[in-house]
């Protein structure tokens, strides 16, 4: 698949991100469509775009994100990216298998993994293969997402939160190193929360923001996430003390809810 200008030009890469309207970002996903039906032809059963572009929440600087799916390929999936008109592009073709697959299975990325499959725009192709997925996405069982987060709760929360303590118990300069630890714990929960809600974020950068929005966690969990968010956390004493705060409520959430499964722990 040749696209029409020469890859080879860096200046399409070192002139840095170009300010662009809807329109024309529109229009690009368009020709990419059009360049990937007539390259995989019969073979292609849609092409679609996704992220903030398809939810209509992108910015002049967003990328064009698509996906497609083959009847049959040689690679389950192939990722393309690339710059085209000051635009970054990605594209995503899977083989149907591949795509079927990955809808089916509940990991620790399903909220943001998902999203296209919620949120998208189709551009040729046939609406049914997406409907089914769509239909699959939506049929995963209780007991796929209590996995998960039982494993989520013991490898990433239980551990993040004890570092933060290891900390706390010897208070140092601001670049202790809380910040990171703290985002990435904070990240975990959102993904957990996520997951018990059965949705999806828009992107991983808005992930901590959405969740706050979504009012499941309404106690500690927000503070937390304005500290994280604007650099906050010189505090420890205070950082702690909402730890503390959030694991009871994260622990009331997910008995309420009934999302801890004792087969997904796996002792030795």
């Amino acid at each position: 698949m040749r696209p029409p200008y020469d890859p080879n030009d860096w200046t399409t890469l070192l002139d840095g991100p170009v300010f662009r309207d809807r329109t024309a970002r529109l229009a690009l996903a368009d020709a990419v469509a059009a360049r990937v039906q007539a390259y995989y032809g019969a073979n292609l059963l849609f092409c679609a775009l996704y992220g903030s572009l398809a939810r209509q929440a992108d910015g002049p600087f967003s990328d064009v994100e698509l996906f497609c799916a083959l009847s049959t390929g040689p690679d389950s999936c192939r990722v393309y990216e690339w710059i085209e008109a000051g635009i970054k592009c990605k594209l995503r073709v899977y083989t149907e298998a591949a795509l079927t697959e990955e809808t089916a299975r509940v990991d620790a990325e399903w909220p943001l993994s998902h999203n296209k499959i919620f949120h998208h725009r189709l551009l040729v192709g046939s609406p049914e293969p997406l409907g089914r997925l769509h239909s699959l996405a939506c049929a995963a069982g209780d007991a796929a997402f209590s996995t998960v987060i039982t494993q989520l709760y013991i490898a990433e929360v239980f551990e993040l939160t004890a570092k933060l303590y290891n900390l706390g118990q010897h208070p140092g300069p601001e670049d202790s190193g809380a910040g990171p630890v703290l985002i990435r714990l904070l990240e975990q929960v959102a993904i957990i929360v996520g997951m018990a809600e059965r949705r999806c974020f828009s992107t991983r950068a808005r992930m901590l923001n959405e969740a706050v929005s979504w009012g499941t966690l309404s106690g500690a969990f927000p503070e937390l996430c304005a500290c994280a968010l604007h650099g906050r956390w010189q505090d420890m004493k205070k950082i702690l003390h909402l730890l503390e705060t959030l694991w009871n409520e994260l622990r009331l959430f997910l008995l309420q809810r009934q999302l801890l499964l004792s087969t997904a722990i796996q002792p030795f």
